[in-house]
């Protein structure tokens, strides 16, 4: 199964009959937010929080303390990840803006 991780635009690949665990922390509470697309899952995370996955007790994929910024009160981080410009398609977007109007000169 395919794992989209936002807002960092990643994504693991998850083998059938594979556990991984994914663990959020931040300064501020909040929690993971989950939608399934396609046979995808999204894993969203909050403001303030960075993200690290496991299997087992081995670390696959971790953001590196790149923390989520903070989103307009009252709005969703799904809702947030949608807006923003993306140089590869997102799953759920329902129109990806073509790659070449996101590339740097």
């Amino acid at each position: 199964m395919l794992v989209w991780l936002e807002p960092w635009v990643e994504e693991i690949l998850i083998p059938p009959g594979a556990e991984f665990r994914f663990v959020g922390v931040g300064e501020q509470p909040g929690e993971l937010q989950i939608e399934e697309s396609d046979g995808r899952r999204i894993v969203y995370s909050w403001p303030t929080s960075c993200l690290t996955v496991y299997q087992g007790k081995e670390i696959v994929w971790k953001d590196f303390g790149s923390l989520v910024p903070p989103i307009p009160e009252g709005m969703s981080m799904p809702n947030f990840v949608r807006l923003m410009p993306r140089s590869r398609e997102v799953p759920n977007d329902p129109e990806p803006a073509p790659w070449w109007k996101f590339r740097r000169s």
